[in-house]
Order: C-alpha cells, then sequence, then structure tokens
C-alpha cells in the first residue's frame, strides 16, 4: 500500500493507494479454480470476509469485474478469465524462486548417486531401485 499526502489550502490529505501483491494473485487464481469465496478462503487459510475485500481491492485497482456474484453462484468474468491465466502464471514463477532458493539452502537435496557391483548383494539394494541402470564413464 502507498500512502500519498497532498497538502492543499491549509489541509492535508491521504490517500491511500491499493498495490496488487503476489497473495492476491494467490487469492484470484483460487476463487477463479473453487468458484466459490468459502472454498477459496479455506485453501488460502484466511476468512471469507477478507478474501472478499482482497478481490474487492484488486477489481478496484484494475478498474473491472473478475467475478460476477449471485446468491448462489461466483463465475468468472472472460476478462477474468484471463487475467486469472495471467495471474497463474505469475504465481507459478513465484513457487519456482522460492523452491530454487531453498534448494540452495538445504545443501542434501538434489539427486542421490549410488554405485553398485552388478553380482554382489543385488537383492538388498532392490527395493531402493527404482530407475534405470546407468553406467559410469
Amino acid at each position: 500500500m502507498i500512502c500519498i499526502i497532498v497538502y492543499l489550502d491549509h489541509n492535508i490529505r491521504f490517500y491511500l493507494l491499493y498495490q496488487m501483491n503476489i497473495r492476491d494473485l494467490q487469492y484470484l487464481v483460487a476463487v477463479s479454480e473453487t468458484r466459490h469465496f468459502g472454498q477459496a478462503a479455506a485453501q488460502c487459510f484466511i476468512s471469507q470476509p477478507t478474501l472478499s475485500g482482497q478481490i474487492q481491492k484488486l477489481e478496484n485497482e484494475l478498474g473491472i469485474t473478475l467475478f460476477e456474484r449471485t446468491n448462489r453462484s461466483v463465475n468468472v468474468t472472460p476478462i477474468g478469465r484471463e487475467i486469472t491465466a495471467h495471474a497463474r502464471q505469475v504465481v507459478e514463477q513465484v513457487e519456482a524462486i522460492r523452491r530454487l532458493a531453498q534448494s540452495q539452502k538445504d545443501p542434501l537435496t538434489g539427486p542421490l548417486r549410488v554405485g553398485a557391483i552388478p553380482h554382489a548383494e543385488p537383492l538388498p539394494a532392490a527395493p531402493f531401485y527404482t530407475g534405470s541402470a546407468q553406467t559410469a564413464s
């Protein structure tokens, strides 16, 4: 959120401008997928009024209606579908960045390579073998 202070005629006015963030895009994707604010809120671990408020702020910032709401259903508008597709890509990219960063923090992640002699005790390793045999060169 950005706060703008305007000083006019000895009056100070504060204007709060909303800016979308990754969490809002996650909320958008969740509502689009579930088509239900209550289920999307549960999926995002927030209350339904909080989710509704964030979606409303996002709609106000963008100046468009993302969802058509009735008492019985939530439908994604055509522009809402397009924006959700972009939001989904952004969310996936953010998750990829987080996974990459996490993999660098934990040195014990990555492929595990095990060498074995084919004729020496093949049975004990059998439960762990799931891939094709490769020979080192």
